[in-house]
């Protein structure tokens, strides 16, 4: 049942509104509304933040997007939530990665949630308002009463923070050492202009695919979120290729959940799998050791893989295997993947010493979240 009077209660919030926020989760994309939530943030240039579970809701180039929210998310993100007056979740469940420290959390903002779940206020925190329902059907209730509005000088205010992830990273393929998150742009780019699907592991490469993906359709993104799963990829894609077999399909794994479910690769043989598989290959727990380096004084423990040469597993499958560690010679393997009818495996060596960045610390507010080693996050 609709209650048109809570309805209108969320509609005056936003006509009053000066600084509103969208979050969309993955409700969004399994309710079938992108394209109605986009609509609406056009027209009363709302802007949008997709957590990692609704990456592929909302397009990433968008120019009212603000990228991902949360413990590795963007400056913008995370800066307009703790900045809003009104924050709108839509499908999303206001998890721990996403809200930081819980009571300095969107502190500005009257909260509304739209969540298909009865049990979610009050797991993480509680809304000012909570319509629960289906979103294809409560949504256009909602978006039909919205009116036109510019919001000139939020968007004034939240282009001082950074959209992008790293901005002091060099990304470009001059001559060197192979970088992880130089990896994964020029990975995600490749999904991107192929319409592909991209199915991730857990770690340092999911967080950097995350802030990297350009535009992808809904469905297209596919990762462990809240259990964080690893060795979910292969399995992942190998599903993705045989539901979706009219489309290029992409692991990009590290190389510690890669070879959770490594014996899968004889599956991708035995049903004839053309999957692009990279293994960002830094031999290590990477998040881990980024953790044990930035909050335990660099007491590393049990995160040094001595793991084998992929390339060479590979092709004992059967399996086109190649070697990447310059930077100079990534864009030419990517172009010979391209051209490739059956299964590839990348091995992408890059350095264990390459941290993700921003980071919320664990039990900070989300306005606390450190830029990078050369960015210092102002006062």
């Amino acid at each position: 049942k609709i209650d048109a009077d809570v309805f209108q209660e969320v509609i005056a919030l936003l006509d009053k509104s000066e600084r509103p926020l969208l979050m969309i989760g993955r409700g969004s994309v399994e309710a079938g509304v992108t394209e109605q939530i986009r609509d609406l943030a056009e027209r009363a240039s709302l802007p949008v933040t997709a957590t990692l579970l609704g990456l592929d809701g909302f397009q990433a180039e968008h120019r009212l997007s603000l990228g991902l929210p949360g413990m590795h998310g963007t400056e913008r993100a995370n800066m307009g939530i703790q900045n809003a007056d009104l924050l709108i979740g839509l499908g999303c469940r206001f998890d721990d990665r996403v809200i930081g420290k819980v009571d300095e959390f969107a502190p500005k903002a009257k909260v509304v949630a739209f969540d298909i779940n009865p049990s979610m206020p009050g797991r993480t925190i509680e809304p000012d308002i909570f319509i629960l329902g289906d979103l294809k059907d409560t949504l256009p209730v909602f978006a039909e009463g919205v009116s036109r509005k510019t919001h000139a000088r939020w968007w004034d205010e939240l282009k001082e923070w950074s959209r992008e992830a790293e901005p002091n990273v060099d990304c470009s393929l001059k001559p060197g050492a192979l970088g992880g998150r130089q990896a994964v742009r020029y990975l995600t780019r490749r999904v991107s202009d192929s319409d592909g699907i991209v199915c991730t592991d857990v770690g340092q490469h999911q967080m950097w695919v995350a802030q990297e993906l350009p535009n992808v359709t809904p469905r297209s993104h596919l990762t462990s979120g809240g259990l964080g799963t690893m060795g979910y990829s292969l399995p992942a894609a190998i599903g993705a290729a045989v539901g979706c077999p009219e489309r290029t399909v992409w692991v990009i794994a590290g190389d510690g959940g890669f070879q959770m479910n490594i014996q899968e690769l004889a599956t991708v043989v035995q049903e004839n799998l053309g999957l692009r598989i990279a293994v960002i290959n830094n031999q290590c727990l990477g998040m881990v050791r980024q953790w044990q380096e930035s909050f335990y004084d660099r007491r590393y423990s049990a995160v040094a893989l001595s793991g084998p040469n992929l390339d060479t597993i590979a092709r004992a499958y059967g399996i086109t295997g190649h070697v990447v560690d310059r930077a100079e010679n990534l864009e030419e393997v990517l172009d010979f993947v391209s051209t490739e009818e059956g299964p590839v495996l990348l091995d992408l060596r890059v350095s264990e010493e390459e941290n993700v960045y921003p980071i919320v610390p664990s039990g900070t507010a989300l306005h606390e979240l450190v830029k990078g080693p050369s960015l210092p996050t102002e006062a």
